[in-house]
């Protein structure tokens, strides 16, 4: 089962997963294209690679961040906006409407600070293998700016009570449904439509 209201379009994934797989090695194809004479000559322009791997990566952790977005909101009922304190995530809806006091993740911690997306995880979830999983978690992403790499704070629920936080990583070029499916021991993939309705196809 999934939410297929939240379904994305393949227009805005498929650019997202273009840009997360091509922005590093295209970064160093145009800095070589561009600078090749300076390049062949033995002047390596090592600020200017520089710059075009910097906005390279922020253009990898960025799609990388929206990708596991389209992912978990999938499973998701509600989710937060940006947020970019802690604090917010302990007022956010996805607490409030479900009766979870913000005490009980206070138990286990938040980010700081960061861009953020909070989301109130819960589905029952296609078997990877042969059990149906379900998933029942406050889950926050918090993006990295500069570093291909997205943390994912996962706050295990029962009833309105946290009961555990576990973290991990998604790291560029991990496929980010390959990584949810592995940790959630569960299979996650990605429904598109046209904007119209539910989802009209998958891919993983």
């Amino acid at each position: 089962m999934v939410y297929y209201l939240h379904a994305t379009t393949p227009l805005v994934f498929g650019t997202l997963f273009v840009v997360y797989y091509s922005a590093i090695p295209l970064a160093f194809i145009l800095w070589f294209i561009k600078y090749r004479k300076y390049i062949t000559s033995g002047q390596y322009k090592i600020k200017e690679l520089v710059a075009f791997v910097l906005i390279a990566l922020l253009a990898t952790s960025t799609s990388l961040f929206l990708m596991l977005d389209k992912y978990i909101y999938l499973h998701s009922p509600e989710k937060s906006g940006i947020l970019l304190k802690g604090s917010d995530i302990y007022s956010s809806h996805v607490l409030k409407d479900y009766g979870i006091s913000p005490q009980e993740l206070k138990k286990f911690g938040v980010p700081s600070y960061g861009v953020m997306i909070a989301y109130r995880m819960v589905d029952t979830v296609l078997p990877e293998k042969s059990l149906v999983t379900h998933v029942d978690s406050i889950v926050v992403l918090r993006m990295i700016p500069f570093v291909p790499a997205v943390k994912v704070y996962d706050y295990k629920v029962e009833g309105n009570r946290v009961v555990g936080l576990r973290t991990f990583y998604v790291v560029w070029p991990e496929q980010p449904g390959t990584v949810l499916t592995r940790e959630y021991k569960a299979l996650f993939t990605i429904f598109t439509n046209l904007g119209g309705g539910g989802g009209g196809g998958r891919m993983m």
